[in-house]
């Protein structure tokens, strides 16, 4: 789980530099959950939470099954 850091200072502190997007991937329940955010005037705003197929156009395109994502520590589905 992320720590507060990577929750509450991090998007900020990137926000201010310029950096568009923002992808926090998360273990859930042994899970890969990836939330995804693009820059808005203050922060970011959430752009889709994804936990079973990640299908993303910006940055760039990209199509992730998340079923093949595995946490460290755990065995593969």
């Amino acid at each position: 789980m992320p720590d507060a850091k990577d929750r509450r200072l991090r998007p900020f502190d990137d926000a201010a530099v310029g950096i568009p997007y923002f992808w926090r991937v998360e273990n859930e329940e042994g899970r890969a959950v990836i939330h995804t955010f693009k820059r808005a005037p203050g922060g970011y705003v959430s752009a889709g939470v994804y936990d079973d197929r990640l299908t993303a156009s910006e940055p760039f395109p990209v199509e992730i099954p998340l079923d093949s994502v595995v946490p460290s520590g755990q065995p593969r589905r």
